[in-house]
Protein backbone atom coordinates (compact mmCIF):
# COMPACT_ATOMS: atom_id res chain seq x y z
CA UNK A 1 0.00 0.00 0.00
CA UNK A 2 1.75 3.67 -1.12
CA UNK A 3 -1.82 5.87 -0.60
CA UNK A 4 -0.46 8.16 1.54
CA UNK A 5 0.20 5.99 4.97
CA UNK A 6 3.58 6.77 6.13
CA UNK A 7 4.36 3.82 9.39
CA UNK A 8 7.64 3.49 10.57
CA UNK A 9 9.55 1.28 13.27
CA UNK A 10 12.55 2.69 16.03
CA UNK A 11 16.15 1.73 15.97
CA UNK A 12 14.89 0.29 19.60
CA UNK A 13 11.94 -1.68 18.24
CA UNK A 14 12.66 -6.03 18.62
CA UNK A 15 13.43 -7.53 15.58
CA UNK A 16 10.05 -9.24 16.04
CA UNK A 17 8.55 -5.97 15.57
CA UNK A 18 10.59 -4.59 12.83
CA UNK A 19 10.31 -7.22 10.40
CA UNK A 20 6.77 -8.51 11.04
CA UNK A 21 4.65 -5.56 11.90
CA UNK A 22 3.79 -2.03 9.93
CA UNK A 23 5.25 -0.47 12.79
CA UNK A 24 3.64 2.80 14.13
CA UNK A 25 1.45 5.71 11.92
CA UNK A 26 3.29 8.70 11.63
CA UNK A 27 0.27 10.50 12.19
CA UNK A 28 -1.66 10.13 15.40
CA UNK A 29 -5.04 10.65 13.28
CA UNK A 30 -3.99 7.43 11.11
CA UNK A 31 -6.21 4.44 11.98
CA UNK A 32 -5.13 1.09 10.58
CA UNK A 33 -6.64 -2.22 11.53
CA UNK A 34 -6.64 -5.57 9.48
CA UNK A 35 -10.40 -6.99 7.96
CA UNK A 36 -12.03 -10.14 6.53
CA UNK A 37 -12.99 -10.51 2.93
CA UNK A 38 -16.55 -9.08 4.44
CA UNK A 39 -15.08 -6.27 6.29
CA UNK A 40 -15.04 -7.40 9.97
CA UNK A 41 -11.94 -7.07 12.00
CA UNK A 42 -9.62 -9.51 12.58
CA UNK A 43 -7.48 -10.55 15.52
CA UNK A 44 -3.91 -9.56 15.93
CA UNK A 45 -2.41 -11.68 13.50
CA UNK A 46 -4.31 -12.70 11.27
CA UNK A 47 -4.02 -11.94 7.33
CA UNK A 48 -6.63 -10.14 5.79
CA UNK A 49 -7.18 -6.53 3.83
CA UNK A 50 -5.64 -3.82 5.74
CA UNK A 51 -7.88 -0.51 5.82
CA UNK A 52 -6.83 2.83 6.56
CA UNK A 53 -7.84 6.11 7.23
CA UNK A 54 -6.00 9.28 7.84
CA UNK A 55 -5.76 13.01 6.97
CA UNK A 56 -3.27 12.27 4.17
CA UNK A 57 -4.91 9.33 2.79
CA UNK A 58 -5.42 8.68 -0.72
CA UNK A 59 -9.22 9.75 -1.09
CA UNK A 60 -10.74 8.71 -4.00
CA UNK A 61 -10.36 7.69 -7.68
CA UNK A 62 -10.68 10.73 -10.21
CA UNK A 63 -14.15 9.99 -12.24
CA UNK A 64 -13.98 6.48 -11.21
CA UNK A 65 -17.01 5.81 -9.14
CA UNK A 66 -16.57 2.36 -10.10
CA UNK A 67 -12.91 1.55 -7.94
CA UNK A 68 -13.85 3.65 -5.58
CA UNK A 69 -17.21 1.06 -4.44
CA UNK A 70 -14.17 -1.19 -4.78
CA UNK A 71 -11.42 0.01 -2.79
CA UNK A 72 -13.28 1.80 0.00
CA UNK A 73 -15.83 0.43 3.12
CA UNK A 74 -18.77 3.04 3.80
CA UNK A 75 -16.90 4.67 6.64
CA UNK A 76 -14.26 5.44 4.44
CA UNK A 77 -11.22 3.41 4.73
CA UNK A 78 -9.32 2.85 2.13
CA UNK A 79 -9.36 -1.29 1.75
CA UNK A 80 -5.68 -3.02 0.27
CA UNK A 81 -6.20 -6.53 -1.19
CA UNK A 82 -5.48 -9.13 0.47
Amino acid sequence: MAEGLVNYTRLDDSAEKIIHTQGYPMCPDDEVWVADAEGNPLPQGEVGRLMTRGPYTFRGYYKSPQHNASAFDANGFYCSAI
